[in-house]
Parts: structure tokens; C-alpha cells; sequence
């Protein structure tokens, strides 16, 4: 499920890299949601404990598409069902994909690693907010494993908001962690070690497999 959800948003995200992916837990925690949203309203939202819903639409009018499950998601050929929430979001449908930015080059990367884990032990992908409509919400904690996120923070003067720290991914597998500055692309690891995987990424010649490896053994336990 968390490869599934995160290939759908990081596919949406590159072809459009106006959305910005988050996660979210609404309900007080009942349910762990990946968004994808626009600023003029597209509103995706991939349920991983239901189903795939669109709450709202890029061009303002209002969605019509029912819930699907992920059993139904997952029968669709990944293209085809990117093309329907596209239109169902009221996305124009691209014929290729644009350059990458460092923001959708760090969910491509997360997506990436999420799909290692398939058939093994799961990964933990943790935003750098918790989100919830319970009094749980605010700064997710292992945001203070990686020192040079809250220091970044706090020399620009920016508050314990959301927006702020939404920008902040995590990735924690038996053998990997790294944390991940979405809007610059930098990626951290526990010892403090810090790469940027834009530049890695032009450095390897815009090749995926090329950027994981260096991932993996930069962010190896």
C-alpha cells in the first residue's frame, strides 16, 4: 500500500508539478491519507486504510468521481488510472513529462524506495508534521534525530507551523534512514552526512537507478 499510494502521488506530482504531496491523519488518527492538492483546488486523496477519493478539482468544478478501493486500483494499468484521476480531477492531461523539480525528485526518490520494500519488511515514510484533527498534531518527533532540519528552521525564523515542517520527509527501512528537504532536495542522514539529490541526480545523468544507489549507500544503518 505505501508503494502503491506513493507511485500514484509521485507519478501525479511529476507530471504536474504544481501539487504538493502530504500526509495527513484525519478523524483523530482513524485514517492515513497521502494527499495531492493544488493551490486552485485539486484535491486527491489516497485513503491507505480505504479508498481513493477527489474532494475537489484543479478547474473548480465540482468532482465526480465515486470512492475506488484499492483492490480496484490496483487491477487498472498504473497509466490508465493516472489518466482518470487526472480527468476526474480536472488535470490536463500532459503528453510528457517536464523536468523534474528538487521538490517532485524527493517524492520520486521516496517513491522509489517504498517500492524496495515490496515482499519485505515495511518502510516508515513520515512527513515532518503530524497531522490530525486530535491534539496529537504538531512537529513529528523524529524531526530532532536530524539537528541540521530544526537549525535550518530556526535560522530563517520560521515557526513551528505546518507548512513549515510539511516540507520534511523521513524514510526508515531495517537497513536505511534519511531525512529529506522538499523544497531544496537536500537529504540528511542520522550521522549528519547531507547530500543534494538534484545535483546528485544531474551529476548521475538524470538516471533513477544511479540516484537510489547513492541513497542507499549514503543512508545505510
Amino acid at each position: 500500500m505505501e508503494a502503491a499510494s506513493w507511485r500514484l502521488a509521485s507519478t501525479l506530482a511529476r507530471r504536474h508539478p504544481i501539487l504538493l504531496v502530504t500526509r495527513e491523519h484525519p478523524g483523530g488518527g482513524q485514517y492515513d491519507v497521502l494527499t495531492i492538492r493544488s493551490d486552485a483546488g485539486c484535491d486527491i486523496m489516497l485513503n491507505r486504510v480505504g479508498t481513493i477519493q477527489i474532494h475537489g478539482r484543479h478547474d473548480g468544478n465540482k468532482p465526480a468521481w465515486r470512492p475506488m478501493s484499492w483492490t480496484d486500483a490496483l487491477s487498472h494499468d498504473p497509466r490508465d488510472l493516472i489518466h482518470s484521476l487526472e480527468g476526474a480531477a480536472g488535470l490536463p492531461t500532459v503528453p510528457s513529462f517536464p523536468p523534474s523539480t528538487p521538490k517532485v525528485l524527493v517524492y520520486r526518490a521516496i517513491s522509489a524506495l517504498a517500492g524496495m520494500q515490496l515482499l519485505a519488511a515495511p518502510a516508515e515514510i513520515r512527513m515532518g508534521y503530524f497531522d490530525s484533527s486530535g491534539e496529537e498534531s504538531g512537529p513529528a518527533d523524529w524531526v530532532h534525530d536530524f539537528p541540521d532540519i530544526p537549525a535550518r528552521i530556526a535560522s530563517q525564523g520560521r515557526r513551528d507551523t505546518y507548512e513549515v515542517y510539511s516540507d520534511y520527509w523521513e524514510y526508515t527501512s531495517k537497513d536505511v534512514r534519511l531525512a529529506f528537504d522538499a523544497n531544496t532536495s537536500d537529504a540528511w542522514t542520522e550521522a549528519g552526512n547531507r547530500a543534494n539529490l538534484y545535483q546528485t541526480y544531474i551529476d548521475a545523468e538524470r538516471s533513477m537507478p544511479r540516484l537510489l544507489a547513492h541513497m542507499l549507500q549514503m543512508g545505510a544503518r
